[in-house]
């Protein structure tokens, strides 16, 4: 059945059935996703994308309805009463009354904040210029007249408010008592932003006039103005950001600002030279780029009406003011290591005068790597595959996993053999002195008092890899801060979600620290987007035979529920044969591979294989595949195993400083292997792959003649030339990608130069008898196109049998649907032609 969706508000009403409310076009695929949960269980909220269309959509399990809206922002506020949803593009506010099974529009709103206890709504109504707080329940509105610019405390259900008579109020929606306090001449003021206090009610506001910064101060004794600067510092050539989007209070009389350098033009250039200098940190391109960077920091002392630039030319500075409103700064690329995505970077502490910072420690430069909480004296970081913490007070160092058993870096990936940031978690607060780390397989407690780390969780013995679930913890983000802060917010019983080591199985868990995990589900399917809120967890649980579906879990009851199935009109894929295997080698080394088998499979009957292939597909085995889904990237598996080909999906396992002889072993053991198992044609196997993948297939070739086709998508075919390439994308040389990325070398060209040669396709292309089809688009520069016009030219001086297709104004993915449609359609035709003996395609002719 096909249903319109409306940009009008639907109210659906469906009669009983265990699965009600499929809100979806027939025959397109539905992503699913998991936004909503009230703490009765009663009402869920969840979003359904459809054709470029995306649908929120709201269920009362109570009384068996569904509602639907488009364009729903992701602030959304639900609870067993009632739902209130924010349109932005349609500047509309949806207000679903449960009791009443009615839907209310809000026009022109925009929404403000909710309290939940006297169901009071706050939003803004931009065609009368007003701001409303208005009773769900009675329908009775209050009315705050001509409001320019305000902001709403969350934590207090607090308006702060300038209106167009210059006059400033609060507003405690709890109590209803409103404050203001005189007018003030605004004559040529711009007010710009409001900044809040945590707690108190004092309170800034920013404002412009002319070419000054003026900072406003109100109080219950009224306002004054209490700074005054020009916009524009001569004394380092800056200019204050007037957005102020970065803005931020620290401490009581102090605010971060963001300001930015003046552009300067070189008139004294007598000709169009740029002159790369080996002698400077950086190549001039980035110097170019530094001078546009991001804004960097000043404060403005409000107390001793100062103002501290920290401002440094030419310098690519990144400042980070912690939870104790301490101001740290470095310079991104201040160790000009071009061996690294993220070059470590030299943290510096500054204080509140104008004198250079003091030294604090080298730490990972991966922003997700260093943390900062509210209730420690001190700042956690990750660093060489290691948590360490500095203590400010005493300017100390700890190594807090010190002596454990625990593996705190990502090793699944060969990446934590030589970066310095595969951190397999970050940590979270879980109590006054305590935060919870994670490492490979388990959950572990930090005394930040005694320095004690213990290890809560039992997934080692158990072979299973328990992650705490985002849905314990609440984020802060604040302005300038370092990695946001996360704090669990409900202590009695955490959800974990975990997998087995190698994906096959997967499950939620329920962790009481210090008294053990219980097993809550458990299946040989994906678990992803969980949601707990009181004694109820929502989650998607799909498998490659069933497509995403969302479920609900009584965490009393222990009972489990499926509420919507999305791609309902999918019906074929449950004859989906999909299998995960996995071994170790003859060498004992780990092997494994997805295999997609033919439709209407027999075992009596021989099938041709296409492996499709890039880095480890284990973690996607379970994954929902619709059969109308166009990927440029790769191939969608049930188009080919539908017209009788099996597709087998190869986990790479690398050994660092041979990534292209890596490949080749681990895609022939698992092909010798299957071919023990399963009826595979061994004369007809094709091979694909794009990006990494396109280099795999690129060299793979270059070393067997197994293959009977090959289609390399964006892909390297000369290590040498790709160690150095200048990013024009990245404004930076390539060599990272080499020695401490993807690659994998580990080691510079001049180190090891025997293993690049012998690692790049284009060195043994005389060797390739597989018939090859390269495609690129013509604007990558992620891998540079050039990289496939090498391969084509080396084959076609070499007679071999190759054909190249670029697609004009196309970049690393092949992204306007036409050309997707097209190229999905030239690589079914080419492995047709070449493993299924069909007729040459017209496009080949």
């Amino acid at each position: 059945m096909k249903i319109l969706f409306s940009y009008i508000v639907s109210l659906l009403v469906f009669a009983s059935c265990p699965v009600w409310g499929q809100v979806q076009t027939t025959g397109s695929f539905e992503e699913l996703g998991n936004k909503k949960l009230d703490a009765s269980g009663s009402v869920v909220g969840f979003s359904s994308f459809v054709e470029g269309r995306d649908t929120f959509i709201v269920q009362d399990l109570r009384n068996r309805q569904t509602y639907s809206f488009s364009e729903i922002a992701h602030e959304t506020i639900l609870n067993s009463r009632f739902a209130i949803l924010e349109s932005r593009p349609r500047k509309k506010c949806y207000i679903v009354n449960f009791t009443l099974k009615s839907v209310d529009t809000l026009h022109n709103t925009r929404l403000i904040g909710y309290i939940s206890e006297t169901d009071e709504l706050v939003f803004d109504d931009l065609e009368r210029k007003v701001v409303v707080v208005k009773k769900l329940k009675s329908g009775k509105e209050r009315i705050i007249q001509d409001v320019e610019l305000y902001d709403y405390r969350q934590s207090d259900n607090t308006l702060f408010f300038l209106n167009n008579q210059g006059q400033f109020g609060v507003f405690s929606i709890k109590t209803g008592r409103l404050n203001t306090v005189a007018a003030l001449d605004s004559t040529g003021l711009h007010f710009k932003k409001i900044l809040l206090p945590e707690k108190d009610l004092n309170w800034y506001l920013l404002a412009t006039h002319k070419k000054k910064l003026k900072v406003f101060k109100v109080d219950i004794e009224g306002v004054s103005e209490v700074f005054n600067r020009d916009l524009y510092d001569s004394s380092d050539n800056t200019v204050l950001d007037t957005l102020f989007y970065r803005a931020r209070l620290v401490g009581n009389d102090r605010i971060a600002l963001s300001v930015k350098p003046i552009i300067e033009t070189d008139s004294t250039a007598t000709s169009d030279a740029e002159i790369w200098y080996g002698s400077l940190k950086e190549q001039v391109p980035l110097l170019q780029y530094k001078k546009q960077a991001p804004a960097q920091l000043a404060i403005a002392d409000l107390k001793n009406n100062l103002w501290i630039s920290y401002y440094r030319k030419n310098s690519w500075m990144e400042f980070k003011i912690d939870e104790h409103d301490q101001v740290y700064g470095y310079e991104v690329f201040g160790n000009n290591d071009q061996t690294k995505l993220f070059p470590d970077i030299s943290v510096y502490k500054y204080d509140y005068a104008d004198k250079p910072g003091t030294f604090v420690g080298r730490f990972n430069g991966n922003n997700r790597s260093v943390f900062s909480f509210k209730g420690f004296s001190f700042l956690v970081y990750f660093y060489n595959n290691n948590w360490y913490y500095f203590n400010d007070k005493d300017q100390t160092r700890q190594h807090i996993n010190l002596g454990s058993s625990g593996r705190f870096y990502d090793d699944q990936s060969e990446f934590y053999k030589f970066t310095s940031d595969a951190l397999s978690g970050v940590p979270i607060v879980y109590s006054k002195n305590e935060l919870l780390f994670s490492d490979t397989h388990d959950l572990w407690i930090f005394n930040t008092v005694t320095g004690k780390l213990h290890r809560d969780t039992n997934g080692l013995e158990e072979e299973r890899r328990y992650r705490i679930d985002k849905s314990n913890y609440t984020s802060v983000t604040k302005q300038w801060s370092w990695y946001p802060v996360n704090e669990i917010k409900n202590k009695d019983g955490l959800v974990l979600k975990w997998t087995s080591d190698m994906y096959t199985t997967q499950g939620i868990s329920l962790w009481k620290p210090g008294k053990g995990t219980e097993t809550l589900l458990e299946d040989k399917a994906e678990y992803s987007n969980i949601l707990r809120n009181g004694n109820f967890i929502t989650y998607i649980k799909q498998k490659a035979s069933q497509p995403p579906a969302l479920y609900i879990f009584d965490l009393v009851k222990r009972q489990e529920k499926k509420i919507y199935q999305s791609n309902s009109w999918d019906e074929d894929v449950s004859h989906v044969m999909s299998e995960y295997f996995s071994w170790k080698n003859t060498q004992g080394e780990l092997r494994g591979a997805i295999l997609r088998f033919p439709k209407n499979y027999s075992a009596k009957q021989k099938y041709p294989a296409i492996v499709n292939i890039y880095e480890k597909k284990y973690p996607a085995q379970h994954r929902y595949i619709s059969p109308f889904v166009i990927n440029s990237t790769t191939i969608n598996f049930r188009e080919y195993t539908d017209a009788g080909y099996f597709v087998i999906e190869p986990d790479i396992f690398y050994e660092v400083g041979n990534p292209g002889k890596s490949a080749l072993k681990s895609v022939n053991d698992v092909l010798e292997e299957l071919a023990t198992r399963f009826p595979i044609d061994q004369k007809h196997i094709g091979i694909i792959g794009h990006s990494f993948g396109g280099y795999q297939t690129n060299f793979i070739i270059t070393q067997t003649d197994r293959f009977k086709a090959a289609v390399s998508s964006a892909g390297v075919s000369d290590l040498v030339n790709r160690y150095f390439v200048y990013s024009k994308e990245a404004q930076r040389p390539e060599i990272w990608r080499a020695e401490s990325q993807q690659i994998r070398m580990a080691k510079s060209f001049f180190e090891i130069p025997e293993n690049y040669i012998a690692n790049s396709p284009i060195y043994h292309a005389k060797s390739i008898v597989t018939p090859l089809l390269l495609i690129s688009g013509k604007e990558d520069y992620t891998v540079n196109w050039e990289q496939s016009m090498y391969m084509f030219n080396a084959l076609k001086r070499l007679g071999k049998d190759v054909n190249l297709i670029f697609y004009s104004g196309e970049k690393h993915e092949i992204l306007k649907t036409h050309n997707r449609l097209d190229v999905s359609r030239k690589i079914r035709s080419y492995f047709d032609y070449h493993l299924k003996n069909e007729k040459l395609p017209d496009w080949i002719k």
